[in-house]
């Protein structure tokens, strides 16, 4: 493995372990790791986290503790990769822990983390943990609930087709190999954040139209009643969500498909019996329209608005 000057790199050590802190900080930054900041608690996490204005540093690399004091460590995870908490939604980040029984490195290693080091650790494991992060990184997962390394065998979206998967930056390897940093490295962070969402709201509705399909097949398979209700339910509470995420400026046409999406899930779900093939068809022609309002928003137009006024219709009629 090459050996690389880790002057421009910065790392954030979250440790509570006073001595434990020290004694890595010291031999990392004799191989050349010196903009370390060392955190002992949840507090001081959050300030190394929180740049002071545009101009501050990226942090490259977060090595954190999964017990330190007064931190949720798996939502704190999840709002750095949601782009909640930090600057930097790509961050490497190496979890620590005591030795733990295989669920609960599991646990961790699907809450978004880059990689998992159980303690003792050596610094010389971690440079060279560091160092393979610097040739290279896989590509993440996008969904609803999950941002992070695409690890798809534990974390499928029920099946539905609804995620994605993207390479994300490398802010470690873009300035110690492409020598990119400042103003440019900003804008490939916004660049990817724009993706990320962007990627975020296709699996979501994607996940939507792999719901009706689901729901069309239960119905077909005479899937117990009570089962098929429930799957409509979770489709209008889902589409719910949507309608409100797109309810302004050019994404309304996608708010209103939802909306009658989770308006007719909800009429089929009163019904007394199994959904009519009128109902299910509605549904499929929804969900057409859906996808159609994301991708091509101006062409998918007269047919959004004719598929809403079928079931703006339907609905009428039938109430």
């Amino acid at each position: 493995m090459p050996t690389y000057s880790y002057n421009d790199a910065h790392l954030v050590l979250a440790e509570a372990d006073s001595l434990q802190a020290l004694n890595v900080m010291d031999l990392l930054s004799l191989r050349g790791l010196k903009n370390i900041v060392v955190c002992r608690n949840w507090e001081q996490l959050l300030v190394a986290m929180t740049p002071r204005d545009a101009s501050a540093p990226t942090v490259d690399v977060l090595i954190c503790d999964v017990d330190l004091p007064g931190i949720d460590f798996y939502g704190f995870v999840q709002d750095v990769r949601h782009g909640r908490l930090g600057a930097n939604p790509f961050v490497i980040m190496i979890a620590t822990a005591q030795p733990a029984d295989a669920a609960d490195v599991t646990r961790v290693l699907n809450c978004g983390v880059d990689d998992l080091l159980i303690k003792p650790m050596t610094a010389d494991l971690l440079v060279r943990r560091i160092g393979a992060f610097v040739e290279g990184r896989g590509a993440f997962a996008v969904t609803e609930s999950y941002i992070g390394p695409d690890r798809r065998g534990d974390r499928r979206d029920e099946g539905l087709a609804g995620d994605a998967s993207i390479q994300v930056p490398n802010t470690l390897h873009s300035k110690l190999v492409n020598n990119i940093r400042g103003a440019e490295l900003r804008a490939h962070l916004d660049a990817a954040r724009k993706d990320v969402a962007s990627k975020k709201t296709e699996t979501n509705l994607k996940t939507i139209a792999g719901m009706i399909r689901r729901i069309r097949q239960q119905n077909v398979e005479e899937v117990r009643i009570g089962e098929l209700r429930r799957g409509l339910q979770v489709l209008a509470e889902k589409c719910d969500k949507v309608a409100k995420e797109f309810a302004d400026g050019d994404t309304i046409a996608t708010a209103e498909i939802a909306l009658r999406i989770a308006k007719l899930g909800r009429k089929v779900e009163a019904g007394s019996g199994r959904p009519g093939s009128r109902e299910l068809d509605l549904l499929d022609r929804l969900a057409e329209a859906l996808l159609a309002s994301f991708s091509a928003p101006a062409a998918a137009a007269e047919v959004t608005r004719r598929i809403v006024g079928s079931v703006d219709s339907f609905l009428g009629s039938a109430g």
